[in-house]
């Protein structure tokens, strides 16, 4: 049998918020798209900074496991987890349009992310970036490369962020809401890159919504989070078939 990509087994306490997250566990693994659903408040996103190990930036304290990879990312010293954030594990963050620095051209926010975790120089890299760009369905060419974030709409914006969370085609990739700012054609949209790539790059997903058609369009399994504990894991035509009969 697979062994789990990822296997948690989380609590998460703030100063104003004790057991935000309270032995929250599941697994996911090699290749599949996991969803998880709940109400605003339930833990999800906090979920997602735990496992990138940022609950500590925003004052909060992780306990538990975190096994990725066979290595517990709890007992990592920061440096450690610099080499696998960003590199191993990604993000697609819910806003691009914050997510994305307004004073940095479209390629620059690409370098960065390249050199961050590559020891290849960037003139190498680029055509690769060029490429990946044409498989997020954008321009590659130098004159949108240039171009400033509010120079492009907002799923230009999300599409160049996916393209700089997979350059270094991660083992798992964390969509944190990656729909919620946009409208519902450029929503299909995403939806179908993600799936996309996760058929074509073989890479997992940790994906994070409240919208139940997409999670049902895009997962295996879903986990339902209510009040910082999971309530919930199995197929989401089985957790809610109601709701799930309209998804595509």
């Amino acid at each position: 049998m697979t062994a789990p990509l990822l296997s948690l087994d989380l609590s998460v306490d703030y100063r104003n918020k004790p057991a935000a997250l309270d032995g929250v566990r599941f697994d996911i693994f090699p290749g599949e798209v996991f969803g998880l659903v709940g109400e605003s408040g339930s833990g999800k996103s906090t979920i997602a900074l735990a496992v990138l190990r940022l609950v500590e930036m925003r004052g909060g304290r992780a306990r538990g496991s975190l096994l990725f990879e066979g290595r517990n990312l709890l007992a990592l010293k920061e440096r450690e987890m610099r080499r696998i954030r960003g590199r191993r594990i990604a993000l697609v963050p819910q806003s691009p349009v914050s997510a994305l620095n307004p004073v940095l051209r479209l390629e620059t926010h690409l370098r960065e992310a390249w050199t961050a975790h590559a020891h290849a120089p960037w003139r190498q890299a680029r055509p690769q970036a060029c490429d990946l760009l044409r498989q997020m369905g954008l321009p590659a060419d130098d004159a949108f490369l240039r171009r400033y974030p509010h120079q492009v709409s907002v799923g230009q914006a999300q599409r160049v962020l996916i393209a700089m969370a997979v350059q270094h085609r991660p083992a798992l990739l964390i969509a944190d809401e990656p729909t919620s700012a946009l409208d519902p054609a450029s929503q299909r949209d995403i939806l179908d890159l993600l799936r996309r790539l996760n058929r074509e790059f073989g890479m997992a997903m940790l994906y994070i919504s409240h919208d139940l058609p997409s999670v049902a369009a895009l997962c295996a399994r879903v986990g339902v989070l209510e009040n910082g504990r999971m309530a919930e894991c199995g197929a989401p035509e089985i957790l809610c078939p109601v709701d799930f009969q309209t998804a595509s």
